[in-house]
């Protein structure tokens, strides 16, 4: 059986005299020597000053869904529940939720601070933009434009919600 001409490679030889490992670094990079940084070889969160244990791609948990964009994990965790509840769900943004129905909260009637944090624990989060569904999307409603409203981060956690007739 052959093997792989790297020195202390005794894998099965593939193609060129190399391993499938050494032979896809071969195609990739020119260089069968030449390694990569996985994902798992990280320890710590790779964010400056951050010591923190890894939790994917380099990134503690903090880091990772800061790099994300939220308005995308917002987007993509309504419309999965509206799906899995077979609700009725249409695409639309935040922007078009503003331009629709205003600034002002729909249920206070009070200006909505949309440079307030929308974390809860942060100073003036309260005050903050939440999306809120006029039918909760747990008790039936649909994620659309219609069954959308903006309001203040504060009112949309302490109202009742409102069930699906």
């Amino acid at each position: 059986m052959k093997t792989c001409s790297i020195e202390k490679c005794n894998n099965k030889y593939r193609a060129k005299g190399y391993c499938r490992i050494h032979y896809q670094r071969f195609l990739r990079h020119g260089d069968p020597h030449k390694k990569l940084i996985l994902h798992n070889d990280y320890k710590y969160c790779t964010y400056k000053d951050c010591t923190k244990k890894h939790l994917s791609k380099g990134y503690c948990i903090k880091h990772y869904r800061s790099i994300l964009k939220p308005h995308k994990v917002r987007e993509f965790s309504r419309t999965r529940r509206a799906k899995k509840r077979n609700n009725g769900f249409e695409k639309y943004t935040e922007s078009e939720v503003l331009q629709r129905y205003g600034t002002d909260c729909y249920l206070c009637n009070t200006p909505i601070d949309l440079k307030a944090s929308r974390k809860s624990g942060n100073a003036g989060w309260q005050n903050g933009l939440h999306i809120e569904h006029v039918i909760d999307i747990a008790k039936g409603g649909p994620d659309t434009l219609a069954n959308v409203r903006p309001a203040h981060a504060f009112c949309n956690l302490t109202k009742k919600p409102i069930e699906m007739v």
